[in-house]
């Protein structure tokens, strides 16, 4: 098995524990002596230039930092009272909603809890920020908000960025985050998101929903978020009303985020005529209430994380802890496939993963295309003792139970991609 070498080692994807199992993988991969002196010196010059590549950086930063502190010396600011005043009086009667509605508005609402017009908090400024200042980490279950919204949020505009707000959805709020109009680019951080009081089981969706991306496209990132309780089979899909999308997601971000006791899928679905640049899963938490039961998920969730039409995915240090109780028996981890005829390629690995059917599904059938065999980052693969009561590693094709490896492009292609799962966990045959 050839070793997928790095070009460095300054990526702030990588633990100190990866750069410690890359080092060893790569000097005890051979016998002689002659071969590990030649990895040793490898290494060696690897770890020398990325050496010389932060010297550089330091000096950037040093001199930045004089000339900032050099010009601040000149800077003499009036800081008389009667002209800052205002700024030492507590701000009382604030209104925070009205900002919101105005393009780049800045709103720090600290402390404050938020109480709707209606179901849910509305944005129609382009570029606007709410800030309520959060702290802590989510899938350390130490995440705190500055900010409570008694509703969900509905967003009619471009380039928003929600930092360290609780959204706690009410009773008839279905979705908690939805578009009402076409609306491109939003970042969450250090935000909650409860669907806990919608207790609805009617209805399309038999459940609440977390996001609901018809009219939304452009980028997404959920950045250390924690979102719990909700009960639809439709956890959240960024584009669509879980169908074919009509338009595009350029990147995702789905990093550090807890998800606890979510009944159904997250969906992040590509157009095929302009794929997905890139889907990062990383460091993310998937649990559930125990003990486990056949209700614990949702009868018709497939995967935790479907993507699709992207031209790279990346799947690393995620865990998750679900059952096959009350399932249909293709309950997978991460579903990955692509129509467009584009190169793309998956990296997964580092995953802890348990109670599954399958833990990586991968459709390649006679409509998709197989995933690029000869890009170097081509990487399939779990750590021993990392994948535990999970019946296959990968599924070869699609539909998941039956068929046969047929890609469009199986004459470049003839084989499935090789897979490196410890524990003789074996693919579906």
């Amino acid at each position: 098995m050839a070793i997928t070498l790095k070009d460095t080692l300054l990526d702030l994807q990588l633990t100190e524990d990866d750069v410690e199992a890359h080092v060893l993988e790569i000097i005890q991969a051979r016998p002689t002596g002659a071969e590990r002196r030649a990895a040793l010196s490898y290494i060696r010059q690897l770890v020398q230039r990325d050496e010389d590549d932060l010297e550089t950086y330091r000096a950037l930063i040093a001199r930045a930092r004089i000339v900032l502190e050099d010009r601040e010396a000149l800077h003499t600011f009036d800081i008389r009272s009667t002209k800052l005043g205002s700024i030492f009086t507590v701000a009382t009667g604030v209104d925070y909603l009205t900002p919101l509605t105005v393009a780049n508005s800045e709103v720090i609402a600290e402390g404050a809890t938020l109480v709707p017009v209606s179901t849910h908090l509305l944005i129609t400024g382009d570029y606007v920020s709410l800030h309520g200042i959060g702290s802590g980490s989510a899938v350390d279950e130490t995440l705190q908000c500055g900010c409570i919204v008694n509703g969900g949020l509905s967003v009619d505009a471009d380039n928003v960025l929600i930092e360290g707000v609780e959204f706690r959805a009410g009773a008839g709020t279905l979705k908690t985050v939805e578009f009402e109009d076409d609306s491109q680019n939003i970042t969450f951080r250090n935000c909650r998101f409860d669907g806990a009081l919608y207790t609805d089981t009617t209805g399309t969706y038999t459940g609440s929903v977390f996001f609901h991306g018809s009219n939304f496209s452009g980028s997404f990132t959920l950045e250390n978020c924690e979102i719990k309780n909700y009960t639809s089979w439709m956890l959240a899909d960024l584009t669509t009303d879980s169908a074919t999308p009509t338009v595009a997601l350029s990147s995702v971000v789905i990093k550090d985020c807890r998800f606890f006791n979510c009944k159904g899928s997250f969906a992040c679905r590509g157009l095929i005529a302009s794929p997905i640049e890139s889907a990062r899963i990383t460091g993310c938490t998937w649990g559930y209430t125990l003990p486990l039961t056949a209700t614990s998920m949702h009868a018709s969730f497939w995967n935790a994380y479907e993507v699709n039409n992207c031209k790279e995915v990346v799947c690393r240090h995620n865990t998750f802890a679900g059952t096959r109780l009350g399932g249909n028996g293709v309950r997978g981890f991460l579903q990955v496939w692509s129509k467009a005829d584009v190169h793309y390629v998956l990296e997964f690995e580092k995953n802890t993963v348990s109670g599954l059917d399958f833990l990586l599904q991968l459709a390649a059938n006679s409509a998709f295309y197989s995933p690029d065999q000869k890009d170097r980052r081509l990487l399939l693969k779990s750590e021993a003792g990392k994948i535990t009561d999970v019946t296959y590693g990968m599924s070869l094709h699609y539909p998941w139970a039956t068929g046969a490896w047929n890609p469009i492009d199986v004459a470049r292609y003839p084989t499935a991609p090789s897979t490196d799962f410890a524990d003789s966990l074996a693919n579906q045959a």
